[in-house]
């Protein structure tokens, strides 16, 4: 899993449902599923620590990369340089892509848009500077573009995308015409705050959600790698002898892989 704040909090259990440890029932005896979200970081700083944090495949193989970024390059204002313009966001990601420490390992790779943004609510929640200016910068329309870039990579370079965003807009009721939930205009959406808990980040409703989104996609593009259905990776002479149909693949106890949770 890589990406920015929001890969990274997706370990917590802090608030009920997290998307990592659910991706971790889901493939455990299976896939190790390993957390390498950066608070902060755009697809620039990324880029330049890729080598330090990705395996060797001498050291272990990489099956799957989640990728996962927008939420801080689309932001032009902030104590730390963010901002990353989308013609070279696009380039940053296949550049990620691309990258040798990628290729070497020939991953089936994901990629994950920013969800939308809730303005009302980061600037409830957001950070002033030393003269009491609101620092947050991040906008409604902009994080939108982001969301299409990554769309576009997808299609270029033949990635599946995880769409966050669509979805996200869907539930608050956009239809794809009109003014955007969660603009200062409109005001606060109801929905989004369900789902984003700062107007950025995400709750567990949000990562329910995303958990939701990306495992549609597991199952269509690699029907191979079933959540909770993909055979155990190692098995003592007993288990073989039952025959992959055992209780790996076909155990009535496991969990569904979409369905209600308690953040929702």
């Amino acid at each position: 899993m890589l990406g920015d704040s929001l890969t990274q909090q997706s370990n917590s259990q802090e608030n009920g449902f997290a998307l990592a440890p659910k991706l971790q029932d889901a493939y455990v005896r299976r896939l190790d599923v390993v957390n390498r979200g950066f608070s902060g970081y755009n697809t620039d700083h990324i880029l330049l620590v890729l080598n330090d944090i990705l395996p060797t495949p001498q050291q272990a193989s990489v099956r799957f990369l989640t990728v996962w970024f927008g939420g801080n390059d689309c932001n032009p204002i902030g104590s730390i340089p963010q901002y990353v313009p989308v013609d070279r966001f696009k380039f940053n990601l296949g550049d990620l892509i691309s990258h040798r420490a990628v290729t070497a390992h020939e991953p089936n790779i994901i990629l994950i848009t920013p969800p939308p943004v809730d303005e009302t609510l980061l600037f409830e929640s957001g950070k002033r500077d030393a003269a009491g200016n609101f620092e947050q910068g991040r906008e409604a329309s902009g994080i939108k573009l982001y969301t299409e870039a990554v769309k576009e990579v997808g299609i270029i370079t033949g990635v599946p995308v995880v769409d966050i965003w669509s979805r996200f807009m869907s539930m608050a009721g956009w239809d794809g015409e009109g003014e955007l939930p969660g603009t200062r205009k409109l005001g606060k959406n109801e929905v989004l705050a369900s789902l984003l808990s700062d107007g950025l980040h995400l709750t567990p409703k949000g990562y329910h959600v995303v958990w939701e989104e990306l495992a549609k996609v597991l199952i269509e593009k690699f029907p191979d790698f079933p959540p909770y259905k993909m055979p155990y990776d190692v098995k003592v002479p007993w288990e073989v002898a039952r025959g992959d149909q055992y209780w790996d693949v076909n155990d009535p106890m496991m969990p569904p892989v979409v369905g209600k949770h308690s953040g929702e």
